[in-house]
């Protein structure tokens, strides 16, 4: 009863969320979600980039709590993915991909921080929505990003965007198993 009531709510948050289309590689693509990502402010080419990032390292290693853990990870993820979005407007594709691929990473340990903190009996169901509703914008950005490149640069943010649509499926799946 509470997979099945976990799963109609993600049908009816969905549909209240976002509008999709289905692009010619099959893949569903939100047109538009009703979420903000965060400004990511200085971006990877900026020469003080690295002081940034420094920063962010000692901070998500001092975050001991699992479910405060996948909140900063959530968030550097967004900032990452906006990031991407900045630099692919700047015509740097290249560091766009690598940026949003980075960001990926950071979903990927908010998943994991999420995994934990259910396991100690916390509750996630929030922190599961907004990742969700979160990978839909990402989605959304990554293939914004992606209309814009050539069919070789494609390719990249075509493995990206699976990427995203894998991690909402991983989501999905947390609460309740």
């Amino acid at each position: 009863m509470k997979k099945l009531l976990i799963i109609l709510l993600t049908i009816f948050l969905s549909t209240m969320f976002f509008t999709g289309k289905i692009t010619a590689q099959g893949l569903i693509v939100p047109s538009h979600v009703n979420y903000q990502l965060p400004y990511p402010g200085i971006l990877p080419d900026n020469p003080l980039y690295f002081l940034k990032m420094i920063r962010d390292k000692i901070v998500g290693l001092l975050i001991s709590d699992p479910l405060k853990k996948a909140e900063f990870d959530l968030l550097q993820s967004e900032k990452r993915t906006n990031a991407g979005f900045y630099l692919s407007k700047k015509g740097e594709f290249a560091l766009s991909e690598s940026t949003v691929s980075k960001g990926e990473n950071y979903f990927d340990l908010a998943i994991s921080s999420v995994r934990q903190a259910e396991k100690q009996g916390e509750n996630v169901k929030n922190i599961v929505h907004t990742m969700t509703v979160s990978s839909l914008k990402q989605q959304e950005v990554i293939h914004s990003i992606e209309v814009e490149l050539s069919k070789k640069q494609q390719t990249q943010f075509l493995k990206e965007e699976q990427r995203m649509i894998n991690f909402r499926n991983v989501v999905k799946h947390v609460v309740g198993n």
